[in-house]
């Protein structure tokens, strides 16, 4: 088995002694009994070898597996996210097209919810997982972090607020800083562990 990224490339190698017709598949065709090619399968291909003489069939074969990338993005239907603000400890957000982070206007906090493995392919192998949110713009000058913790209660979007928000992990999960000079920007955190 050989692993390739897209638009990679990898060699098939072969050596056949005695006299044969071999042919390799899909897509190459006869070939010399010894020699190597270089393949960029466009998805995961098995490639098949075939030998064969007055005697009889051999075959032999190697897979090839394509690491692609896979955006998810999950509809209104497989997800929820709302902010609640310390300010406003009684208030719901969950109909915001907007959610503020941070401590601009008092402590405030986004609950975020998915479900976007059941959009994977069956045979999918995640390698890495990110999440990727746009930050619009920030209310001060200088840098700082926003973690991500682990909810381990449920919830619902257009009922949280401060007061009843659900418990989550004190130890944070990850964190990623925020430079206010990149906005407007995609920030991105590294939650494969959450997998």
């Amino acid at each position: 088995m050989n692993v390739i990224s897209e638009g990679g490339s990898t060699d098939l190698s072969w050596e056949v002694s005695g006299l044969a017709t071999i042919s390799i598949e899909p897509g190459i065709g006869t070939v010399d009994p010894s020699d190597s090619l270089s393949v960029s399968p466009t998805e995961t291909t098995t490639y098949t070898l075939t030998a064969g003489n007055i005697s009889g069939y051999d075959t032999a074969q190697l897979t090839v597996i394509l690491l692609q990338t896979k955006i998810l993005q999950p509809g209104p239907s497989l997800g929820k996210d709302s902010e609640v603000r310390e300010i406003h400890a009684n208030e719901n957000y969950g109909d915001n097209w907007v959610i503020d982070v941070g401590r601009g206007l008092g402590n405030s906090r986004i609950f975020i919810q998915f479900n976007a493995v059941e959009n994977l392919p069956a045979n999918a192998v995640i390698l890495s997982t990110n999440l990727e949110l746009y930050l619009g713009g920030t209310s001060h000058s200088y840098g700082f972090y926003i973690q991500l913790h682990v909810v381990t209660e449920s919830w619902e979007e257009d009922i949280i607020t401060w007061n009843d928000q659900p418990d989550y992990l004190e130890t944070m999960e990850t964190e990623t800083p925020i430079v206010p000079s990149e906005a407007p920007c995609w920030v991105s955190w590294d939650i494969g562990s959450l997998l």
